[in-house]
């Protein structure tokens, strides 16, 4: 894998150490699932957003749950 480095400031950094340290992992593993764990909560945003405009006209709502009728999607929660 090829690296780089980037700028952060030093409380970032010390925090990245330290979540580090505590997990027993590399400083590149933290930020990667920093990364992600951003990149996750942008999209259920993004969703939570796309739902609220639904919502908010009420065909368009009524069509959405039209759809879902009928269909069932595991979550293995079961």
């Amino acid at each position: 894998m090829e690296t780089t480095t980037i700028r952060v400031d030093r409380a970032t950094r010390d925090r990245l150490r330290e979540i580090a340290a505590a997990d027993g992992r590399p400083i590149i593993e933290v930020a990667r699932d920093a990364v992600a764990g951003l990149e996750r909560t942008r999209r259920t945003e993004r969703v939570k957003g796309d739902l609220a405009r639904l919502r908010a006209d009420p065909e368009a709502w009524a069509d959405y749950q039209r759809e879902g009728e009928g269909l069932h999607v595991r979550d293995d929660l079961d």
